[in-house]
């Protein structure tokens, strides 16, 4: 039944001296499980309590008796009851074996060692940090005729406190598609069905979280329509969504609000280039929202009145700038005019960070070279962003999908588990 059989060497092996030389848990597994390798885990001296002997009387009878190899593992531990130890021990070994389990069937005994060592097992097993099934070797004086003297241990439990954890942690560092994962494979596999109910309304939370962030809007609020009926704040994001939708391609607040929280996650996921090229591409309609909100200027010259029309087009004449037939203004343009026309000192050192931000982002793997972009660079943009947004009286702190509210969601959403 198993290719390797993993378990710690604890004092009822390889025979219970106070059983009537019954066999211990190791060689009732081995019997049931008929592996082709054992591998023993066992504490060595100069600890107060060891089981170096009995491994060494195990691993003599498997090879000798039962035609099984043999790995001994030792390990120092001076308290085998100590928790955390025992599970530090326990994962160097995981680590050191992992490579030897590929294509091969893989079981681990959690009844020889100490509840530590039995709890230790359980848990690398649910995390997936040990690739195996666990089983109990029950004693023998409990064991019913005609039941089996080996039993696989049921961790759904434990499987499903470990996805609700990393589901958290995912959801901490705004990665939502992954969340969505975790809670979809929790609601497909727990056992109760209000936590499956729940766990798929937080995992379409999630998921439409992650859509927005792609700016895939459409298809995030049908995911927040889906669920509004169970998590409050799906109503409200769901509104915030079609205003968006709304608001076509123009410059609005809402609009340049939401593309800097945007960019925003994307610099607490560590997406540094990514950030800070998100940053650049909102900078220039955070600019026009400034010349429109500071100057009451358009950014097409044709909607500028007679007299006011002329003086600009005369300024960017003087400046050897050629305009579009439409008179678009684009960032270049918005600039020379704040700087040079406006003479707004505010902006000229919003201009003098962002020209070198603009150079960092273009030698970078987003744009034509693979310069590394660190956090400082990332941070600078969204700072530049932010004071813009402000200037323009955009409350930036308070939108509903503001990083910080998201996160003070977090017990929220998921006392629903």
């Amino acid at each position: 039944m198993a290719d390797i059989l993993i378990t710690a060497v604890g004092n009822r092996d390889p025979k219970d001296e106070k059983g009537n030389g019954m066999n211990g848990p190791i060689l009732t597994a081995v019997e049931a499980l008929a592996p082709s390798e054992v591998y023993l885990v066992f504490t060595s001296p100069p600890a107060k309590s060891y089981t170096q002997n009995r491994a060494i009387a195990t691993q003599d009878l498997l090879e000798r008796a039962y035609n099984v190899k043999t790995r001994m593992f030792p390990v120092h531990l001076p308290d085998p009851t100590d928790y955390d130890s025992v599970l530090s021990a326990f994962r160097r070994i995981c680590d050191e074996i992992r490579s030897s389990f590929e294509e091969k069937s893989v079981s681990v005994t959690i009844s020889s060692g100490t509840p530590a060592m039995q709890a230790a097992w359980l848990l690398l097993v649910s995390q997936g940090i040990l690739p195996a099934v666990p089983y109990y070797v029950p004693h023998p004086d409990f064991v019913e005729p005609g039941h089996a003297p080996v039993r696989e241990v049921s961790i759904g439990f434990l499987q499903e406190d470990a996805l609700i954890k990393t589901a958290r942690l995912q959801y901490r560092s705004f990665q939502f598609h992954a969340a969505a994962r975790d809670l979809t494979t929790l609601s497909e596999s727990c056992n109760h069905a209000s936590r499956r109910k729940s766990s798929s309304y937080l995992a379409r939370f999630c998921e439409a979280l992650g859509l927005w962030d792609d700016y895939r809007l459409r298809m995030a609020a049908g995911k927040l329509r889906e669920v509004s009926r169970w998590i409050a704040i799906g109503s409200e994001l769901e509104a915030i969504l079609r205003q968006l939708l709304e608001g076509g391609e123009g410059e609005t607040p809402l609009i340049l609000t939401d593309l800097y929280h945007n960019a925003y996650r994307s610099y607490h996921r560590g997406q540094y280039a990514d950030s800070l090229a998100r940053s650049l591409r909102t900078y220039e309609g955070v600019l026009r929202l400034y010349l429109r909100m500071q100057y009451g200027m358009p950014v097409r010259l044709k909607e500028i009145d007679g007299e006011k029309r002329k003086e600009i087009v005369k300024f960017f004449d003087q400046s050897g700038i050629r305009l579009d037939e439409e008179g678009h203004l684009m960032r270049r343009n918005i600039q020379h005019l704040l700087a040079e026309y406006f003479k707004d000192e505010k902006f000229i050192d919003w201009q003098n960070e962002m020209d070198i931000l603009a150079n960092l982002r273009n030698r970078s793997i987003v744009a034509h070279g693979t310069q590394e972009i660190r956090s400082e660079a990332a941070e600078k943009a969204l700072r530049v962003l932010k004071d813009i947004l402000i200037s323009c009286r955009c409350n930036v702190d308070d939108y509903p999908i503001a990083s910080e509210r998201l996160m003070a969601l977090e017990n929220e959403l998921f006392a629903m588990l």
